[in-house]
């Protein structure tokens, strides 16, 4: 390993000349969906050989960084591997890794982050692999970067570029078996579905077709923690997305999200977040 990038001790960043990047909006409403269930971040991104960062696992917020690469190639270094990443495949990097990444050739990318990889069990290591809707992103993205008077509806190319990241998420954070991944999907259906005002443990578990036991033994196993927490956590998840991202009033999301008033929300925000919902807000929206 190159003795020059590990360890690594800081964090580092080199941005060559001619990088581009245009970050998507994520209050329109095309992205709510994105924004309410953890994706903090979309940015389109042309970027020349050399650009290249280094980051330190243990100062960072948990979170994952995907690239949808259209162009050019990457190498990912930890220290435990290298990854040699090209076009028309996903580089997934877990936050939590010391690493070094770098631009080898010129390219395009898309970069999403996405936080709370807690809720995703799937997701244990950095990794890359094929990914057959390069080609549909691009198109999007083509459009979007650069617009023409001809162009007939650039809210829906957003909606449809929204709708192709969120499948390609929910793809990559679902890395398990068939059976494994069904049921975490369908608990994040359940949990992530807007109409949804009742957050109590056991009529979730009935909904999932288990007894509150087999819910619980679910929940430890695939999340390693108890059902109130796995959906505390996807809970509080929303309530970031919603507090950063819609006009809402903290009193209409405490409504939206099944608590009997705000005080009863901010209470459980603060405990989970360390702050209340209106600093929160303040905080993200300066």
């Amino acid at each position: 390993m190159n003795n020059f990038i590990f360890p690594v001790s800081s964090n580092n960043s080199y941005i060559p000349d001619n990088f581009k990047c245009w970050s998507l909006d994520l209050s329109l409403p095309e992205f709510t969906e994105l924004a309410f269930s953890g994706c903090s971040c979309i940015i389109l991104v042309e970027c020349p050989a050399g650009w290249n960062i280094s980051r330190r696992g243990d100062w960072e917020e948990r979170h994952l960084d995907f690239y949808f690469i259209e162009s050019g190639s990457f190498t990912l270094r930890t220290k435990d591997k290298v990854i040699h990443a090209k076009a028309g495949e996903i580089l997934q990097i877990t936050s939590w890794d010391d690493r070094y990444l770098e631009q080898t050739a010129s390219g395009r990318h898309v970069y999403v982050r996405f936080n709370n990889p807690e809720n995703y069990p799937a997701v244990s290591a950095s990794r890359c692999h094929e990914c057959n809707a390069i080609e549909d992103l691009n198109f999007y993205t083509t459009k979007l970067l650069h617009p023409n008077v001809n162009l007939p509806n650039e809210k829906l190319y957003r909606q449809f570029l929204a709708q192709l990241i969120h499948i390609l998420l929910q793809r990559e954070l679902h890395w398990l078996s068939d059976s494994e991944s069904e049921e975490i999907q369908k608990l994040q259906q359940i949990l992530n579905d807007s109409q949804r005002r009742n957050f109590e443990v056991l009529p979730i578990a009935k909904q999932m077709g288990m007894s509150f036991s087999k819910f619980r033994n679910f929940c430890l196993k695939n999340f390693g923690k108890s059902p109130r927490k796995v959906v505390e956590d996807i809970l509080m998840t929303r309530a970031r997305g919603m507090l950063n991202y819609s006009p809402l009033t903290i009193d209409d999301i405490a409504e939206q999200l099944g608590f009997s008033d705000r005080f009863a929300f901010s209470k459980a925000f603060a405990r989970h977040n360390n702050t209340s919902p209106v600093a929160y807000r303040k905080y993200f929206n300066k």
